[in-house]
This record gives C-alpha cells, sequence and structure tokens, in this order.
C-alpha cells in the first residue's frame, strides 16, 4: 500500500524546538500547533524561500532579533502549549 502525501505538507516546515519557533514567529505566520506524542508539539509554518533563508541564519548564527521581542514570543508560544496540555 502506498501512502498518500497531503500537498499541503510538501508547503509545511515544522520544528519541536521552541527557540528556533520563536525566532521565526517573530516574521512569519504560526500557521498550526501539532501534538505529536505526549507531551510534545511541533510548531508548523508555511515553507518559503525567505523562512528557509531564516532558518538558515539562526543555525548559521547571524540572525538578529529584538531580545525583548524574542522574549515575548516564547513567552506565548509557551502559553499554547500550555493551553494544550
Amino acid at each position: 500500500m502506498h501512502d498518500r502525501i497531503n500537498k499541503k505538507q510538501i508547503n509545511i516546515w515544522s520544528s519541536t524546538d521552541l527557540a528556533i519557533s520563536a525566532y521565526l514567529a517573530l516574521s512569519f505566520d504560526l500557521l498550526d500547533l501539532n501534538r505529536v506524542e505526549g507531551n510534545r508539539f511541533e510548531f508548523r509554518f508555511k515553507k518559503s524561500t525567505e523562512l528557509e533563508e531564516a532558518v538558515n541564519a539562526y543555525f548559521n548564527k547571524s540572525a538578529t532579533v529584538n531580545p525583548a521581542d524574542y522574549f515575548q514570543k516564547i513567552k506565548f508560544l509557551k502559553s499554547l502549549l500550555y493551553s494544550r496540555s
């Protein structure tokens, strides 16, 4: 039996990492918060060239953000997690 691939999933970038998700959520819309197992959730964003560049900047340590905005975004995402736990 062949698995069907949802075309919408091809255009989704997801991570269970709160830090990068908070960084991305500063500039990109969070599409969904999906429970993957137990208390683990994945943050889902629409995949784009700009998002991929932001991911690369994050991992290359060349990304810059306003620390206060980043902290607030982490708090916001944590509140989403806690409300779904």
